[in-house]
């Protein structure tokens, strides 16, 4: 993900935001990547510089909050029992099966 996108923060405090831990943090050059865990073990990866990172202070297990402005969000459908192949939509699917949509 772009880091002009999301903020890694050690508080909460919108609705568009993820509690996470710090699985471990990799720095290339001007820029550090930190893999984070979040509930039911999906993992996120970040890139974000040093700047934004140093007062942080990231550690194995620290939690913190991920969040992002509510325009650069994207709700997908989720349709149960129909795969997607090359070439179809997800409205042609939607039209014969169930359709749910997960929030993040």
């Amino acid at each position: 993900m772009t880091g002009s996108i999301f903020r890694i923060s050690v508080q909460g405090g919108n609705f568009n935001c993820l509690e996470a831990a710090v699985v471990g943090e990799e720095f290339i050059g001007a820029a550090g990547i930190v893999h984070l865990e979040v509930e039911h073990g999906l993992e996120l990866s970040a890139q974000k510089s040093h700047a934004e990172l140093e007062h942080l202070n990231l550690s194995p297990g620290s939690k913190v909050w991920f969040s992002w402005p509510a325009g650069a969000a994207h709700v997908l459908p989720i349709i149960t029992g129909l795969p997607l192949t090359r070439g179809s939509s997800l409205s042609e699917k939607a039209r014969g099966g169930s359709q749910e949509q997960r929030h993040f």
